[in-house]
């Protein structure tokens, strides 16, 4: 789905997929802010909150949503998962906005890096996208890097990873989260 008019979260968002773009050859797709999504119960709004069952995803248009669980046939893939977001008057038409965010990243170590697959890790990929990062010229922003998270019920929190296949985070697959903090500039009218 095509952002006409970017604003706020989606500039967060359209500068990420630019930084990986140009850093990390290998990425198949960065989808940028995902929704959190139910699977299909129906009408039934009376469901344990135990048993309820969300995952990541992205629209595809007004009625069709991609989920974005680890899939081969998705390739090497991100994508951006906010966990808060601040805005601030900061003075005349300018806003300030901080987000608190998690950046998923699954991938395919063959894919990645070839015949050396076998002799690099997922500290060898975390470095490529943190040189992606530090790499890219932002555009009115600015970009902490809080840490990384290697277990899967870290990568997925607040999603029901517990249907993911055991494999699907074994060699030659591999995944982690990246949480940031970017502060974003924006100018009104």
């Amino acid at each position: 789905m095509n952002i006409v008019e970017p604003k706020l979260a989606d500039l967060v968002c359209i500068e990420i997929a630019e930084a990986f773009e140009c850093g990390l050859p290998w990425l198949t797709t960065s989808y940028g802010k995902v929704e959190k999504r139910e699977r299909g119960f129906g009408s039934n709004k009376y469901i344990e909150r135990t048993k309820r069952r969300f995952y990541p995803a992205v629209a595809l248009d007004n009625d069709t949503y991609l989920e974005l669980f680890p899939d081969e046939e998705l390739g090497n893939f991100s994508y951006i998962d906010f966990k808060r977001q601040y805005v601030k008057d900061v003075g005349a038409k300018i806003v300030k906005s901080t987000y608190e965010i998690g950046i998923v990243f699954w991938f395919n170590f063959r894919d990645v890096y070839g015949d050396d697959s076998e002799i690099k890790t997922s500290e060898n990929v975390k470095y490529e996208v943190l040189s992606a990062l530090k790499n890219h010229s932002w555009n009115n922003s600015k970009v902490k890097v809080l840490g990384f998270q290697d277990k899967v019920e870290d990568i997925y929190n607040g999603y029901f990873y517990e249907e993911l296949e055991e494999q699907s985070h074994m060699r030659p697959y591999g995944g982690f989260r990246l949480n940031l903090e970017v502060e974003k500039l924006s100018f009104c009218i």
